[in-house]
Parts: C-alpha cells; structure tokens; sequence
C-alpha cells in the first residue's frame, strides 16, 4: 500500500511491509520522506530583471536556455519515489512491470541540451585561485544565496562578462547540480572564470552521474529500511521528470502536441502531471522503450556527436524517417476519408433521387387504369376479364383479381402463404399404408 504526502520539497512513502512466519502476518509501518533542492526559484526571478543584452550574451553560452526558465520548475509531488522504488541499478534504468526502461547520457542531452562528450569534471577537485571565488572575500563555503545576492546587489555595475560568469554559476549550483546544504563544488569557480571554454566540457556526463549516484543511495536506503525518517536526493531530480514525459508519462491529450523546441525541458516545464495522471501512467503498463532525436534535434552539435559516440545514429535516422512516413500516410488517410464522405453524400443523394421518382411513378401507376384493367383504390390486386367457354360461342365473363407483383413478392417470402396456397403433397408407399395412413376418407374394403 503506496500513500504519498507533500510539504514543500518533502515526499512521503508508506510502506506496509509485510513478513509471514509460522501462519502469522504481522505488518510494519515505515514511513520515508524524500527531500530535494532541484528548483529554479532564484534563477527564474532573475530572469525577470535582464536586459536583454545580458540575455543574449548568456545565450551564447551552452546553458542559453536557461533564460527562458521560469520560477515555478519542478518535479511532480508523487513522481519520484515511485520513480526511486522502480531503480535497478544494475541495468541502469526503471523497472516499468513490462520491461526495464534505461536512463541514459542522451536523455540527458535531450532534456537539457547538455553535451555529452567532452573533457569530464571531477567535482571532488579543489578549485585553485579564482577570480570569481575572490568576489566573495575569505569566505571558506559560497552557497546559491550568496550568489543571487551578489547579483543583485552589482547588477547594474557589472560587465557583461563577471555577469555571465556568476549567472552561468548560479544556474548551475541551483538547478543541475544542487546539493542539500546548496553549496557551490569549489572547481565551477575555477570552470566559469573562462566562457569561452566552458562548451568543451562533458556537462551531460557529471550532471547524469551526479543524479544517478544520489539515486542508488535512496534504493538502498530504501532496501535497508533505517530508523531514519528521510532521505535527501541530489541532483538534477526534473530530469526524472523529462525522462517520465519521453518515455511513460501521458498528459492530456489537448497538451500532447508536437513541437520543435530545444532542449526538450522548454517544452515540457510547461506540462503538469497530477497525481491521477501519475497513477494512470504507472498502472497502464505502456512504456516507450526507447527514444530518438527528431530531425530538427539531430541538427544540433550536441545531439549529433552525442549519438555517433553511442551508436544510435542510425536507429535513430530510421526512426525518423518512420515519422516522416507516418505524417506522410496520415495526410493520404485525410484525403482518404474526405474523398469517402464524398462519396457516401452523393450515394445518399441519388438514393433520395431514385426513391422520389419511384413516387411518382408508383403514384401515376394508381392514377391511370388501362382498357382492360383496372384497380380500386381499396384494393391491392388489378382486376381484370377473363372468358369462358368454347372459342366458338362466348362463354360467360368473370371477374377475376390478379395480385400485385409486389404484393406477390412479400407473399412468396412468407411460408405460411406458399403453404396455403398450394400445400406439399405427401405420397406413402404401399408397404406403410395402414388404416391410421391415408390420404382420403376412404374406408377399408371388409
């Protein structure tokens, strides 16, 4: 039995356990919070105060995108630890009941636009002497705050250039690589203080080992069932998000549109996922496997280098092309079934013309009576004159009634008419007729 809570950055799991022994179930309660600090609270509210020259000197930058963040990003409230709950560490993935869907470097890249190849970052390494670490003095620890203040406080008095570092800085300590007590890894310092070089870098790389680390310490502390209450995730949690979104998550059809956006988060931060969605995503066991950059997205540097080093180009050329033909053969299935309603109106209509003519003919039919013939209006057979007798003298005349040809088609389809009409007869061999098997009234000869 699976109950989520929330409170703030705050998930809470029940977990009824339970362990049979000697015919006796007994249950244990456990209750587990996770926490986490992926947000975009204070880079979104400075996004509200750019110019736009600083902002286009950040796009210029590989973290551009983050411009367009807004402060309300975050995960759903009741997605991550069913998410945490489903890790396999071992196959690098979530188990989906069906099959285990992997978490990749180029999720990663689809998500964010980070590149995944390039020099790899140890954040363990001690940063040397910075020339953005020496704006905040002495201070043994720099966290986010003292960032976003600084910002603030020389907005209008720094370059374009100390901006964008300390912006770059900020974005990247909050939102793809936070931590619980929201200190700054000391070798960003040191990273930031040359943009000109900071594409070089495998950012896809360290944010994913960076998440994916925190995640299999939750597992465990999952397995383990400690006396502790909560757990704290690192990392860039919203890419559990993006991921769910790729490859399980189904929104509401009216926001299900396709777009060209890049990274994929510019579309998807847009997207809410309820908790009935969530729950309709987990239990209907449709997953998609695997997932593949569009032609637009396979455009970008990042992208491209990032699926010729893991080998998926060319399934994902194919996949593409299979979307163009699927767009290609939804446009012909269109002119398809308007070229069928078509037809079926002018069907419709030429049945309405043959049924008014027929009216009318069956009504002149009624109207006029021939030399010979002729028909009351009370009646549905003709009359007409038939002679008997010799051919030499004339016989007498009768009347006789001819039925109607299409009073005699419904007739000859009912089985009781053609009965009454001309009844079967019914011929018996010598060897079975018996006084109680006879045709006529005749009486046996004595």
């Amino acid at each position: 039995m699976l109950t989520a809570r929330y409170d703030k950055f705050c998930f809470s799991i029940y977990l009824q356990i339970c362990h049979v022994k000697n015919d006796i179930t007994i249950f244990f309660l456990f209750q587990i919070c996770f926490r986490h600090s992926c947000r975009t609270k204070l880079i979104g509210s400075l996004n509200n105060k750019l110019t736009d020259e600083q902002k286009s000197f950040i796009r210029g930058t590989p973290f551009g995108w983050m411009v367009e963040l807004t402060e309300s990003v975050k995960i759903s409230r009741n997605l991550l630890t069913p998410l945490i709950s489903r890790w396999v560490e071992r196959l690098g993935g979530f188990d989906m009941s069906a099959q285990v869907v992997g978490f990749t470097y180029l999720d990663v890249c689809l998500g964010l636009g980070l590149r995944v190849v390039g020099e790899n970052i140890d954040l363990n390494q001690e940063g040397l002497n910075s020339d953005s670490r020496n704006l905040f003095g002495a201070s043994q620890v720099v966290d986010i705050d003292m960032v976003y203040d600084y910002i603030l406080k020389h907005i209008k008095v720094l370059c374009l250039e100390d901006f964008g570092k300390l912006y770059v800085l900020l974005a990247i300590s909050e939102f793809l690589l936070p931590n619980r007590n929201g200190t700054i890894f000391s070798i960003l310092f040191n990273i930031v203080d040359d943009l000109g070089s900071i594409g070089k870098f495998n950012w896809g790389r360290v944010v994913y080992e960076f998440l994916v680390g925190s995640i299999c310490e939750a597992k465990l502390f999952l397995k383990e069932k400690q006396s502790t209450k909560h757990f704290h995730v690192a990392g860039c949690v919203y890419l559990l998000q993006l991921w769910s979104f790729d490859h399980f998550l189904i929104p509401n059809l009216k926001d299900c549109q396709r777009t060209t956006k890049f990274p994929r988060i510019l579309h998807w931060m847009e997207m809410k996922a309820g908790d009935n969605v969530i729950k309709r995503s987990l239990t209907n066991n449709t997953v998609v496997a695997d997932v593949a950059a569009s032609a637009e997205e396979l455009t970008n540097p990042f992208v491209k280098e990032g699926f010729e080093v893991y080998g998926r180009q060319s399934k994902g050329t194919k996949i593409v092309d299979l979307i163009k033909a699927v767009e290609q053969q939804e446009s012909v299935l269109g002119e398809l079934q308007k070229e069928l309603e078509d037809l079926n109106a002018m069907m419709i209509e030429r049945k309405n013309q043959r049924q008014h003519q027929q009216g009318k003919m069956n009504f002149s039919d009624f109207g006029e009576a021939s030399a010979g013939h002729s028909q009351t209006p009370n009646s549905n057979h003709p009359i007409g004159c038939i002679e008997f007798g010799n051919s030499g003298d004339r016989g007498h005349v009768e009347e006789v009634h001819f039925p109607n040809q299409d009073t005699q088609e419904s007739e000859q389809s009912n089985m009781y008419v053609r009965r009454r009409e001309g009844p079967r007869l019914r011929v018996k061999s010598i060897a079975i007729r018996t006084p109680f098997a006879a045709f006529s009234g005749r009486k046996r000869n004595k």
